[in-house]
């Protein structure tokens, strides 16, 4: 067992990897070259498209916008469950959250409590802010959109920018 190499959980010896190296005999370059061709004769290899660096530039500002949507989500669902938390429920008229109407139905509530009333206020901070980055992201992406030569051959940006140019995503939430 002196001569043996832990590696990734494997007990390994030295005479084994020597056996094997001098088995095959060949270059690994070669290796590598035969196998490719072969999988190439084989019709096994596909055609892929290496995104430039202004499309991968696009889909970070895509990531980043999807984020801030999932960040959206969050900041409306802590609010809710605040509101919750103090028996506080959408009047009964009111069919949707976050339409114009509910939005001012929210700036309208106070709490008795000074802690209470900076949470809420903070929270609803919170949310105009993520919705102006959202806002901020998608002017962006319109705008790369337009610039990107290379962007219209990537399907998945060419979708996610075209959604976004076309107000497919609606941050408001329904006003």
């Amino acid at each position: 067992m002196k001569n043996t190499i832990k590696y990734v959980g494997l007990d390994v010896s030295k005479e084994k990897i020597a056996v094997a190296i001098a088995d095959e005999g060949r270059e690994p370059d070669r290796r590598d070259a035969e196998r490719l061709a072969q999988l190439h004769r084989a019709g096994e290899l596909t055609a892929i498209h290496v995104p430039t660096r202004e499309t991968e530039a696009l889909r970070d500002l895509i990531r980043s916008r999807e984020d801030a949507k999932e960040e959206l989500h969050r900041a409306r669902q802590r609010l809710i469950h605040f509101l919750l938390r103090h028996q506080i429920r959408q009047p009964e008229g009111m069919k949707k959250r976050w339409t114009k109407v509910y939005r001012q139905w929210l700036a309208q509530l106070t709490f008795e409590q000074a802690a209470e009333q900076l949470v809420f206020t903070e929270s609803l901070q919170q949310l105009r802010e993520v919705e102006e980055r959202i806002k901020r992201l998608e002017a962006g992406m319109r705008e790369q959109a337009k610039v990107c030569n290379s962007c219209a051959r990537d399907s998945s940006v060419a979708r996610s920018a075209g959604d976004c140019a076309t107000d497919r995503y609606d941050i408001s939430g329904g006003d």
